[in-house]
């Protein structure tokens, strides 16, 4: 027989019965007045991810509804270019152009 080195391949028990497994009948559901709840817990990283999912998914349509206005040659209107125009002199205007 091997003798165990720093407890390895010793038994121990490493976790204590919890009260409500103690309460718990052989077949696995909650013995009579004790109710088990599951809970489910999402991290702000999978909410990040799921936003994200989100927002690839929209730009990803926005990027397809564009392409199909300018095949179709329907994306510049006066509207969208007058808007360009305006954002064009606020960039100008916010430089110093006299250095």
């Amino acid at each position: 027989m091997m003798q165990p080195v720093n407890n390895i391949n010793s038994v121990t028990p490493r976790d204590t019965v919890t009260d409500q497994a103690r309460h718990t009948e052989r077949n696995g559901k909650p013995a009579a007045g004790n109710r088990v709840a599951d809970r489910v817990e999402i991290s702000g990283g999978g909410e990040q991810l799921a936003n994200f999912e989100i927002a690839r998914d929209e730009r990803s349509a926005r990027i397809d509804r564009v392409q199909n206005e300018i095949r179709q040659g329907t994306y510049e209107t006066e509207h969208r270019i007058d808007r360009v125009v305006e954002a064009v002199f606020r960039e100008l205007a916010a430089l110093d152009l006299r250095a």
